[in-house]
């Protein structure tokens, strides 16, 4: 039985939206699975979304038959809904947790243990001011008793992260390193050099694929290079033995190759062989030398490849149109995470090369709406696990609304999932009936929570991060004769608001704080320095249309 992207009204005022992609389709869509446009976003009604935004359809057809919003980048829709009455709360909720286990057979069984819901009463006003920009890489650095340079025998970084209230997150430095307004394709992507200082690629997606890379000079100095090189997704890393920096360069078109900069130039290392997808949430390198990628073949096949001197590469065995995320534990060991569908739904997954992969969760519908998750590895207590691992992602619920989920993995083929934050439309104000005649209004006011992403220190913390956006507006009638009037919904005024959020696991379950309150961050990439500093590299549309390039410091 095929099954039918689902059709649903689009989503108010100024959301970039993005169309469901059926996995079952046939061939390839344009040039690769990114997209080319002026990215310009759409006034839109209701809850729920159905036009194109800044991904595309992945390259071939997949044999399953579930269908997803977007392909590589995660969906910046408004399909999911959030309870309008919580939206500058700092309280935190836990759900009951659900164990997966996976049978000889293959098969999984649920297994429920109920967990205490916890208020935190979170501080939302830590961290949520801007602050000054610093300009060096000198400063108390806390738990590492002084000034620490970012050097392979410091990496990675093993101490605490900032978050919670007895270690909060101050923001040293939020600056545009591009202020200008474009249409872009998933994240720009982050490093940082010997001296623990900035630097980030990114990209321009109009009338072709461009790529800029700019290095941190000073405080709000980004000095900007053209790439000789097109980029339509990209991974940055940094070799901190040779003092280079290291790009994983997608074209669009199903061509990914490493670049070094030497020099203040550009220099091709080594093309990776086939066709395969790139991404700034699948490039690692290991502070031993190699360099770790997870990529995506022009056959939805993820994959993970290593560059030790060349190029080797190993299929994970399960079909994937989505992006794949990749972490490294402090042993230099890939982990990887990414959405496929099975049995006619999404499920993500979860591998550590050279064992086979195993399923984190269902998300229980044919629709992937936000495929943007991550993968984070803390050491284990080594009873069952030396290594364990955190994954983050939104999970749908009933009526397309949406829950933000954190899993952790506790032995092999066995994940908890703790609720971090869920939507609900009871207090919400919707748009969801089509105007009539011109000069129509509504009223609308209700909150979206998106995943962002998820990263670890070598000394056990993990940190999660999510977008909460309360849309607030008024949208009024157009109407065209068809011949007859056609009438469609078009904002008038908007007081949107939207907010960053770091969240971290306790014992009583996940826990959150506000770390920037003007934040309308599509995707973002987040690194860790030998310092413990946070460096954060985002797409945002401000609340207007497209997106600027912005990096925040989180220590």
């Amino acid at each position: 039985m095929s099954l039918r992207p689902e059709l649903r009204p689009p989503a108010p005022a100024r959301i970039a939206l993005t169309a469901a992609l059926l996995l079952g389709s046939s061939g390839p869509v344009g040039c690769g699975d990114d997209v080319i446009s002026s990215g310009s976003e759409t006034a839109s009604t209701g809850d729920s979304s159905s036009s194109t935004s800044d991904t595309g359809a992945t390259g071939s057809s997949a044999s399953a038959t579930a269908t997803t919003s977007s392909s590589g980048g995660e969906s910046d829709s408004a399909s999911s809904t959030g309870d309008a009455t919580t939206s500058d709360t700092g309280s935190t909720t836990s759900s009951s947790s659900t164990t997966t286990e996976e049978t000889s057979e293959g098969s999984t069984t649920a297994v429920t243990s109920t967990t205490g819901s916890t208020s935190g009463d979170t501080d939302t006003t830590t961290g949520s001011s801007t602050g000054d920009s610093e300009g060096s890489s000198t400063g108390d650095t806390g738990d590492t008793g002084g000034i620490v340079d970012c050097v392979d025998d410091n990496l990675p970084y093993d101490g605490a992260l900032c978050g919670p209230e007895n270690l909060p997150c101050e923001v040293t430095v939020d600056e545009a390193v591009e202020s200008a307004h474009h249409f872009r394709n998933e994240s720009p992507a982050v490093t940082f050099d010997t001296l623990c200082e900035p630097q980030v690629l990114y990209s321009i997606a109009e009338g072709g694929y461009h790529g800029y890379f700019s290095a941190r000079e000073g405080d709000d100095q980004w000095p900007v290079d053209k790439t000789p090189f097109p980029i339509a997704r990209v991974g940055l890393a940094y070799d901190h033995s040779a003092d280079t920096t290291l790009a994983l360069t997608y074209d669009g078109a199903f061509g990914t190759s490493l670049w070094t900069r030497v020099g203040g130039a550009w220099e091709e290392t080594a093309p990776l062989a086939g066709k395969q997808i790139a991404s700034a949430h699948g490039f690692a390198r290991d502070p031993a030398g190699p360099l770790h990628a997870a990529v995506v073949t022009d056959g939805n096949a993820p994959r993970h490849a290593v560059y030790d001197g060349d190029w080797t590469t190993d299929d994970l065995g399960v079909q994937t149109p989505a992006s794949a995320a990749i972490a490294l534990d402090g042993d230099g060991a890939p982990h990887l995470t990414f959405w496929s569908s099975k049995e006619q739904t999404w499920k993500l997954y979860y591998v550590a090369p050279p064992a086979a992969p195993e399923e984190i969760l269902a998300l229980g519908s044919n629709v992937l709406n936000l495929q943007r998750q991550g993968v984070a590895a803390v050491p284990g207590d080594g009873d069952p696990l030396e290594t364990s691992a955190y994954s983050f992602a939104a999970v749908q619920q009933p009526g397309g609304l949406h829950e933000l989920v954190l899993s952790e993995r506790i032995e092999p083929g066995k994940w908890t999932h703790e609720s971090v934050i869920a939507e609900s439309d009871e207090d919400a104000t919707l748009c969801q009936q089509a105007p009539l005649q011109m000069g129509d209004t509504c009223d609308y006011d209700y909150i979206r929570d998106t995943p962002l992403g998820i990263i670890s220190s070598a000394g056990g913390d993990a940190r999660f991060f999510f977008r909460e956006t309360h849309y607030v507006g008024t949208l009024t009638a157009e109407c065209v004769q068809m011949p007859f009037p056609i009438c469609s919904w078009v904002p008038l005024s908007d007081e949107n608001t939207s907010e960053l959020r770091i969240g971290w696991p306790t014992e009583n379950g996940p826990e959150w704080t506000t770390v920037l309150t003007d934040a309308f961050i599509t995707d973002m990439s987040a690194t860790v320095d030998a310092q413990g500093r946070i460096h954060i590299a985002a797409y945002d549309s401000e609340n207007i249309s497209e997106t600027m390039v912005r990096y925040i410091r989180l220590e």
